[in-house]
């Protein structure tokens, strides 16, 4: 097994405060290692990705109080870890059961593309897609698999009739 470091570890609430402050202090630590620029944006930018995603889809949880405030902690998580080259980001969140296909479709789509046909993917989403009423164009997968440039690895574990817990694993490597 190798051997990671943890950077980041948040569990709990997301408010556009949490993100302000877990985006600058990874921003801080991410400046003490020797890693090279290009490296350090693509990680924050996917950062970011993950973060929104989780800030964006809680609210569908908060509104609906379904679980109570130790429930509802324990299924918001986002970490990230680094061994020697590469980093490694963990976002999780709640989804309803009824949305586990569409979002499953997105990865696979981007999975099996490559970054040409990626690029143009992004592209005519830009172009053609309506601004959904959560403010995304379904770009975020999309967004994560070309600066990633690794597989985006996920999981959906039932909690109950109504959600399960989403899990994205994404790899950056540090191209030096």
């Amino acid at each position: 097994m190798e051997d990671r470091q943890v950077i980041i570890y948040y569990e709990g609430c997301f408010k556009f405060e949490t993100i302000e402050k877990l985006l600058t202090e990874t921003k801080q630590n991410l400046n003490d290692k020797e890693i090279s620029v290009k490296t350090k944006k693509r990680v924050l930018n996917i950062m970011v990705e993950c973060l929104e995603n989780i800030y964006k889809h809680a609210e569908k949880v908060i509104n609906n109080n379904h679980f109570n405030k130790e429930e509802y902690n324990k299924f918001y998580k986002f970490v990230l870890e680094n061994n020697n080259q590469d980093f490694y980001l963990t976002s999780a969140n709640p989804i309803l059961n009824k949305n586990i296909e569409t979002v499953r479709n997105k990865i696979d789509q981007a999975n099996s593309l490559g970054k040409a046909e990626l690029k143009e993917l992004y592209a005519s989403k830009i172009n053609n897609s309506m601004i959904s009423e959560r403010g995304g164009a379904g770009l975020g997968i999309i967004d994560i698999a070309l600066k990633s440039e690794n597989k985006i690895n996920y999981s959906f574990t039932k909690i109950d009739d109504l959600f399960s817990y989403y899990e994205l694993k994404i790899k950056v490597n540090d191209n030096k």
